[in-house]
């Protein structure tokens, strides 16, 4: 099993890249020194010609867990790019060594407010090792096998635990980060940092991502969505933290320096939403992509 990274900020860089790549996500999720070549390589490949599945997660890397509930977002692709070519709903069957585990779930797609059509597939899984999602696409096999690993081999902030305070930038004090937002014109979640949001005592909305340096387009669309939604929810914080903190002086991410966030929560892609109680508790995180349902779900949960 690949190590998690953790000590490389060139490598986290890669790999917050390469997330966003979608079909590259193994491939960018180690470094070329940490290779093993017991370890098993992760790959997509389609089952015929025509649509493929494609993870929109980090299917390769230490991201799935066993014993809680899992979100693995998906994307219909041609010729190795995610498409609007969608249908209206996946059948998918999840199994473990060759063998079907529970029964087929059906997961509509999500269009709402975002410009891809994507299928969340809701799982949790008993047993950690290499788990095989199928469903049928222009009457073949479509698979993707993904890495499903213990919780203590997994440092992402799982729904059930604390949300981790941090001083983010602000519109007061940037500490350090150029710019505090990409979105244009800058959106207004950056008025006080999370560590204070979760002081003030009510449900907080934290989400990590860069409209203007997210490379599947989906970023934008997202913190637009939460924009959106702050007004309706007065009884909540809304805080919005950007990925890098020098992309804009340096004019190329793949040089840029992260921005603390990165490391505090331990993140390997962008974007991703954390909803948390008054307590501070994660109740839902959303990774990578959600549409307008999703969201009102997850800020739903902490009503």
């Amino acid at each position: 099993m690949p190590p998690a990274l953790r000590n490389s900020a060139i490598s986290r860089r890669s790999v917050l890249a390469g997330s966003a790549a979608l079909a590259l996500l193994a491939a960018c999720s180690r470094n070329s020194s940490d290779d093993d070549s017991s370890t098993p390589r992760l790959t997509l490949e389609p089952d015929g010609d025509g649509r493929v599945l494609i993870a929109n997660f980090a299917y390769g890397d230490n991201y799935l867990i066993t014993g809680a509930p899992q979100r693995m977002p998906f994307l219909i692709g041609v010729g190795g790019a995610p498409t609007t070519d969608a249908p209206a709903e996946l059948t998918m069957q999840l199994s473990l060594d060759g063998q079907d585990v529970g029964d087929p779930i059906v997961v509509p797609a999500h269009t709402d407010g975002v410009p891809l059509p994507y299928f969340p597939l809701n799982a949790t899984f008993e047993e950690a090792g290499l788990w095989t999602v199928t469903t049928e696409l222009d009457g073949a096999p479509a698979t993707q096998t993904m890495q499903v690993s213990e919780p203590d081999a997994v440092a992402l902030v799982q729904p059930g635990q604390a949300m981790r305070p941090a001083e983010t930038p602000t519109d007061e004090d940037h500490r350090g980060v150029e710019p505090i937002c990409t979105a244009s014109p800058e959106c207004p979640l950056h008025s006080q940092t999370l560590a204070a949001a979760l002081d003030v005592g009510t449900p907080v909305a934290f989400l990590v991502g860069t409209p203007a340096y997210c490379r599947t387009g989906l970023c934008g669309p997202v913190l637009d969505l939460l924009v959106e939604e702050a007004p309706s929810r007065p009884d909540m914080q809304f805080v919005h933290a950007e990925v890098y903190a020098d992309a804009a002086a340096t004019g190329d991410v793949s040089t840029a320096q992260l921005a603390p966030i990165i490391d505090t929560y331990d993140l390997t892609f962008e974007p991703s939403l954390f909803v948390a109680d008054a307590t501070g508790t994660v109740r839902a995180r959303l990774d990578n992509v959600y549409d307008r349902i999703e969201l009102r779900q997850a800020l739903a949960s902490v009503s």
